[in-house]
């Protein structure tokens, strides 16, 4: 991943760093628009597509491969706290925490329809961070390894 993990007390630092360029205007804005609510530590709420329409899908040997994509979750509309946007193998991905259902979620940037930047704000609370975010991908990550070991 490019963004290390920020301490749970820093700032992130989303917002600051450079956005490789994207060929896609709407996913460009989407990223910025991300960070500056990363930063802000600001709701906000997406419309999601469940899955990419064909001619958007990564080839077959790629699908599922990708830790940082590799949790979709149902389509349709969540209100989220974002906590982090990576590029991860030519794509972007949103490390997020839902408020309802609650849970961690890590979705593509791509897939997300629409997206509002929501007036409340949230503070970070045990739990609920990057830092346990990526944590949790990694033993969810560490448990898929050792089922397939077996």
């Amino acid at each position: 991943m490019n963004d290390a993990a920020a301490p749970d007390d820093a700032p992130l630092p989303d917002a600051e760093m450079p956005v490789p360029a994207l060929s896609d205007p709407k996913t460009l804005a989407q990223v910025l628009a991300l960070r500056e609510a990363i930063g802000a530590r600001q709701l906000v709420r997406i419309g999601y597509r469940a899955q990419l329409a064909d001619a958007e899908s990564p080839p077959p040997a790629a699908q599922g491969s990708d830790p940082a994509v590799a949790e979709a979750g149902d389509g349709g509309e969540w209100t989220l706290r974002p906590l982090g946007c990576f590029e991860w193998s030519d794509r972007w991905a949103l490390a997020a925490w839902s408020v309802a259902p609650e849970g961690f979620h890590t979705l593509q940037v791509e897939r997300i329809e629409s997206l509002t930047l929501l007036d409340e704000r949230f503070d970070d609370e045990p739990g609920r961070t990057l830092a346990d975010h990526q944590r949790a991908l990694g033993m969810e990550m560490s448990e898929r390894d050792s089922a397939t070991d077996a």
